[in-house]
């Protein structure tokens, strides 16, 4: 039974992981170009607009996306269509009600929020253009949570993680070279969330004969079975939204435009930590579900403990890279980028933590404990309120680094120790020290390496340090059923990258 699991959630894991990759590849390369052909002024602007777009986004759908992922995994396997299409059509509902709410409120207060509380009134017009589409991405959400739900694993990713990024370059980029400048970024940002809202609802009709049925479907949920669940996700979204964001809210109510910048870049760029973490959150979550529905403990724990070995593994060979050489990738978004190099090394450590305990959360709520998520998410949210509003006037972004990392780490620490209350399982085991012992030697021999070669180029010095790592992970020795997933993973990579390669081009 484990051999059947494992190379599974390996193969969604590689899906996933490889789609996140050249998704967040090209907005990592979109935020690089745009560093550099708007002013750091005009970036700054644009990700403060990004950040309280996001957040009324993520809010919108109102914990739909979770409760439209429980239920309708569960309806899928009892072979019940018409109650997944009752169910889904009810999660879009509230998603389009409240996103389209949460819009009208922006666009009505964006002056008074550029004004008043970040003193900045050229953000207005940003704030303006984003509540168009709130609603859509809200819907969005949604959707693409009920093709996961469904098992379109690859397409949800290929729309996701492929024609959104790839889209929004493209326009964007067209749009800044015809000198649109700002305007033109979020009017391609716009564009390419409502081609995304019409193709994810093209490609649900597909699958389900998806439409909105008025008549009562035997084990359908409707919005109040829906709402039951996903409740104590919504008051949890308060903090577990907000928060995550309240530091760049806090340097955007006292820091200049350009440090909004600098610390943006940063953070996306320990975000990558987050990418990995993802990914696998994503890959395990039906398979969490599925184990929990048969009571199959061991599984599930050899499965869990599985996710995080793979997923610290990956993130340590992140974190190494971006610890020894952070200052010189943030220095391609522009020289002065760079002073954020520190901000970039503490945030990564509190990803690197993180990922340490990566099927946590999925057991809590895969179990129905949604109100312990709710009581952490308050806990951890009011401590990194708080501390981003005391760090943040005193050291800068630095302090918001230090206030957001450390409460990472606590939130990953808290949900693992809650896991092993409600399934007895626990994401560690002895077999984790492999790649911790791994990371350790790889980061003391590239510190040795910059020392001795102070002037050597970073596209030698880099690959020397993965060597070493990946050296080390094989001389501490894989798991035999390491291998045997690697082994089921690629042939689900190559037809991934191929169609990658060709562009989005959606199931034929």
């Amino acid at each position: 039974m484990v051999d059947d699991a494992l190379p599974q959630l390996a193969a969604s894991s590689a899906v996933i992981l490889v789609a996140s990759v050249f998704g967040n590849g090209l907005n990592y390369l979109f935020s690089m170009y745009f560093a550099r052909a708007l002013s750091q002024a005009e970036f700054g602007l644009y990700a403060l607009g990004i950040t309280v777009f996001n957040i009324l986004v993520l809010f919108a759908p109102l914990g739909m996306e979770k409760a439209v992922m429980k239920f309708v995994s569960q309806q899928k396997g009892l072979d019940r269509t018409a109650s997944v299409r009752k169910t889904i059509a009810s999660g879009i509902g509230v998603a389009a009600g409240f996103g389209l709410f949460l819009a009208l409120c922006l666009a009505f207060s964006s002056d008074l929020l550029a004004r008043t509380l970040f003193g900045k009134p050229e953000l207005s017009p940003v704030l303006l253009l984003l509540a168009l589409g709130v609603p859509l991405a809200a819907v969005s959400t949604v959707v693409l949570s009920s093709m996961q739900a469904l098992g379109q694993i690859r397409t949800m990713a290929l729309i996701r993680n492929g024609l959104e990024p790839a889209g929004k370059f493209l326009l964007a980029a067209l749009a800044v070279s015809m000198g649109f400048g700002l305007a033109g970024v979020l009017g391609a940002l716009l564009t390419v969330v409502l081609v995304s809202f019409v193709i994810s609802i093209r490609y649900l009709m597909r699958w389900t004969d998806f439409r909105f049925e008025r008549r009562i479907v035997s084990g359908g949920l409707e919005v109040k079975g829906l709402m039951a669940f996903s409740m104590p996700l919504v008051i949890s979204n308060l903090f577990g939204i907000v928060a995550p964001r309240s530091d760049m809210l806090a340097i955007g109510a006292h820091l200049t435009s350009q440090d909004i910048a600098v610390y943006a870049v940063a953070s996306q760029t320990a975000a990558i930590l987050a990418l990995i973490l993802g990914a696998f959150e994503s890959a395990i979550m039906p398979t969490i579900g599925g184990l929990l529905a048969q009571r199959d403990t061991a599984q599930l724990a050899e499965a869990s403990k599985a996710a995080t070995r793979w997923a610290l593994t990956l993130s340590l060979f992140v974190f190494i890279q971006l610890a020894l050489f952070g200052g010189e990738i943030l220095r391609l978004f522009g020289p002065t980028f760079e002073s954020g190099a520190v901000c970039l090394t503490i945030l990564a450590l509190g990803h690197l933590v993180s990922s340490a305990a990566v099927s946590s959360t999925g057991i809590i709520l895969m179990s129905g404990h949604s109100k312990t998520i709710m009581v952490l998410s308050i806990v951890i949210g009011v401590a990194l309120i708080a501390a981003n509003m005391a760090l943040v006037p005193w050291f800068g972004i630095v302090g918001a680094a230090c206030a957001t990392s450390f409460c990472i780490a606590a939130s990953s620490l808290l949900c693992a120790i809650h896991a092993k209350k409600y399934s007895g399982v626990i994401p560690y085991s002895w077999r984790q020290l492999k790649p911790l012992c791994a990371g350790v030697i790889a980061l003391a021999s590239g510190l040795l390496l910059k020392f001795v070669f102070a002037e050597a180029s970073v596209l030698l010095l880099a690959p020397a340090v993965a060597a070493v790592y990946g050296g080390m992970l094989v001389v501490f020795g894989l798991e035999a059923r390491d291998y045997t997933a690697l082994a089921h993973m690629f042939p689900r990579i190559e037809p991934m990258m191929q169609r990658l390669s060709r562009g989005w081009g959606g199931d034929r």
